[in-house]
């Protein structure tokens, strides 16, 4: 009530105060429609901690999708990471990879862990985009630097920032005014994962 705010990113649509965010079930589909045409059906979600809604989302559209395209759903597949922690993600991957059956792609919603799933391929001796197709999110520096280069999901960043930053210069210049939300466009960053 005394000053104005704009949501970025994660927001609570129930607040009433307006948000700029990416496209969250726009950018499940692009990833896991790359999945399926590398022909994998047995999906991992490599997500972060529930407490956030992001990964709230996450889960909820990569269950979403698995249902509307008849494929199957494996709670031992599905890993909620408590932070981002590399040296985690490797050997909770690890495991999931050494297991009788084991996933052919892994969704990870952070480009570390997605990088964390190259290193547990490779200590595993499984061929990246033969045996297991990897995505991450976020496309951040790691992504490109990793041999191969992952493939990931290109969140706006930088136009979410501009956008709530304009969207906050309006509201102070117009604080009665009615806002609406901003939903931006994630793009697919194809590489060699």
């Amino acid at each position: 009530r005394k000053t104005n705010v704009v949501q970025c990113c994660d927001y609570c649509e129930k607040s009433g105060v307006p948000y700029v965010s990416a496209n969250e079930k726009k950018e499940m589909n692009s990833a896991m429609d790359y999945i399926l045409s590398n022909e994998k059906r047995k999906s991992a979600l490599i997500n972060g901690s529930l407490k956030y809604k992001y990964a709230q989302n996450h889960l909820k559209n990569y269950a979403r999708y698995l249902k509307e395209h008849k494929l199957l759903y494996r709670g031992e597949w599905v890993v909620e990471m408590p932070e981002i922690n590399y040296d985690l993600a490797v050997s909770v991957i690890s495991r999931m990879l050494k297991s009788e059956n084991r996933p052919d792609a892994i969704l990870a919603v952070s480009d570390v862990y997605a990088a964390a799933a190259l290193h547990a391929a490779k200590n595993t001796g499984i061929e990246i985009k033969k045996d297991l197709v990897i995505v991450g999110f976020g496309n951040i520096d790691i992504s490109r630097m990793c041999i191969p280069p992952i493939t990931t999901i290109n969140q706006p960043k930088y136009e979410i920032g501009c956008n709530a930053c304009e969207l906050l210069i309006e509201i102070i210049k117009n604080p009665f005014k009615t806002y609406q939300n901003i939903i931006l466009d994630t793009e697919l960053i194809i590489r060699e994962t």
